[in-house]
């Protein structure tokens, strides 16, 4: 991943993650702890945010909802450290559900789906 000096919010990095209603259900109890993975690899089972386009750059992983993304990329490459938050620039959703994506902080604003399997 290439590192950038100044950065604009990326279509992806604009939301928050959160299962939809069947990723609720099938998600619930889960208590959401972020894996740390190398870029690139987002391992089955886990949404997956990149602070670069096309699955480039650090990377950090969640295997269900949180209601912020304050936590920082922590694989190699451009981006590790920084806040997810804003900053990401695409996604692959490596899970057997649609995954909805917010824009602002406890589930709020604007939203995306991502069906299961999309990168």
């Amino acid at each position: 991943m290439k590192s950038f000096t100044t950065r604009q919010p990326g279509n992806a990095a604009r939301f928050l993650l959160t299962a939809v209603a069947a990723a609720a259900v099938s998600l619930a109890g889960l208590v959401l702890a972020p894996q740390a993975q190398a870029a690139t690899n987002c391992p089955t089972g886990q949404f997956c945010y990149y602070y670069q386009s096309n699955q480039q750059g650090s990377m950090r992983g969640y295997t269900g909802s949180v209601s912020t993304l304050t936590e920082a990329f922590t694989a190699e490459g451009a981006g590790k450290g920084i806040a997810v938050r804003n900053n990401s620039y695409s996604v692959w959703n490596n899970t057997s559900v649609s995954v909805t994506v917010y824009y602002s902080p406890n589930y709020a604003g604007a939203s995306q789906t991502i069906p299961a399997g999309t990168k």
